[in-house]
């Protein structure tokens, strides 16, 4: 008990300064995320700039914010001052896996003429819009995030308006999600709980991440063309897999009552 009591004050009493650039500026997402920062400041990362190219979800919200170097350019932003409990990081899909975010340690002079050494999050090659195009830009409700934080801590207004006001924003009609939450619930629940089971038995589930990945691929490949399209293609899909499952049911029903049938049980 006592050491439990020490580790928790030991990840209170060991801060991390966190340079936030994205929807993590708003106190509207820290407090969503349990994040309470005991202090925040604005301040600005030189060498960086701004992009709207991370993966995010189709139909919803199809890119987040992300940092590359380039020289000449500066990133504004807000620096938290973190306990490790916390956990920042995994809160913004940090980790470093192959299309996620990976802590970077940085600079930050903030407004009020300090220099700070943090760590911020960077967007892996994987993790990567190959294009700039409609379907890629934010969603208005994220873009709302970074303004929401921008103004509350009162970001440079030139870089927000340069920056963050200006950014088109990818616009999808309320209709067109609902009907693909609908679709995608016949598409996804018949692949994600046999590979939800498999890994609480321990098996092997290396060929759903595999399934995943190319489902992952074909729904923002059909996020990419036509809403007409896009509504066709979901409803075959849909279609073809829930069939696919009715038969698979089928199959495994057939074979419990061949063997009920063969050891005499009561069908």
């Amino acid at each position: 008990m006592d050491k439990e009591a020490d580790g928790q004050r030991e990840g209170e009493s060991t801060r991390v300064w966190y340079f936030a650039y994205g929807s993590n500026m708003s106190p509207i997402t820290l407090g969503r995320r349990r994040l309470r920062p005991s202090e925040s400041v604005a301040g600005v990362l030189v060498g960086y700039r701004l992009l709207f190219d991370h993966v995010g979800v189709p139909f919803f919200e199809p890119s987040f914010a992300n940092i590359v170097p380039e020289k000449g350019c500066c990133v504004h932003g807000v620096l938290h001052s973190l306990t490790a409990r916390h956990r920042v990081l995994a809160s913004e899909g940090g980790g470093g896996y192959t299309e996620g975010y990976f802590p970077v340690e940085v600079e930050v002079a903030t407004y009020d003429n300090r220099r700070i050494k943090a760590l911020t999050l960077e967007s892996s090659k994987g993790g990567r819009h190959a294009v700039d195009s409609p379907h890629t830009w934010p969603s208005k409700r994220y873009v709302g995030l970074l303004l929401d934080g921008a103004g509350h801590y009162r970001i440079d207004p030139d870089y927000v308006a340069e920056y963050i006001t200006a950014q088109p924003v990818c616009r999808t009609s309320q209709v067109l999600r609902l009907v693909v939450i609908a679709l995608m619930a016949c598409i996804v629940v018949p692949i994600f709980v046999p590979y939800y089971v498999a890994m609480r038995l321990g098996a092997s589930t290396r060929y759903f991440h595999v399934l995943a990945a190319h489902l992952k691929a074909l729904v923002w490949g059909l996020h990419n063309v036509t809403p007409a399209l896009t509504l066709v293609a979901f409803a075959v899909l849909a279609g073809g897999v829930c069939y696919s499952t009715f038969l698979l049911g089928s199959l495994i029903f057939t074979l419990i009552a061949s063997f009920a049938a063969a050891l005499g049980l009561p069908i």
